[in-house]
């Protein structure tokens, strides 16, 4: 998966929470999955333990940084489920991937306001 665009994304906030599910994809029409949501205190994104999830969650490191936790693989598990009809054509089941920032260097306003600008055309 060559560097990928957000093909479409939902976005849910509270006082708490914000999360954002969305699709990327690249040009050789690889369709990746993905989940973020940001707490105050971390931020998690999570999705599919595949090539195409690999390569989502580099850029997602290159984008945000080092994680303090992750890349991790765990067994089971979904992703995708609020973008419509394109989730409805991918497998989002099965091992996902997550990357987990916190700690002193987590700052939740920029986190999500760097999100919002990955992810700018897509929201």
């Amino acid at each position: 998966m060559s560097e990928a665009r957000c093909l479409k994304a939902s976005e849910r906030s509270s006082r708490i929470q914000y999360m954002v599910e969305g699709v990327f994809g690249d040009e050789e029409g690889m369709k990746v999955p993905f989940y973020v949501m940001v707490l105050p205190h971390h931020a998690s994104y999570q999705t599919v333990a595949n090539r195409g999830g690999e390569k989502l969650t580099e850029q997602f490191i290159r984008v945000f940084g080092t994680p303090t936790d992750g890349p991790t693989v765990v067994k089971g598990g979904s992703c995708g489920g609020e973008v419509g009809g394109l989730a409805g054509e991918l497998d989002v089941h099965g091992a996902m991937m997550s990357l987990l920032w916190d700690g002193d260097r987590f700052d939740r306003g920029q986190f999500i306001e760097t999100l919002k600008k990955f992810l700018k055309g897509c929201l």
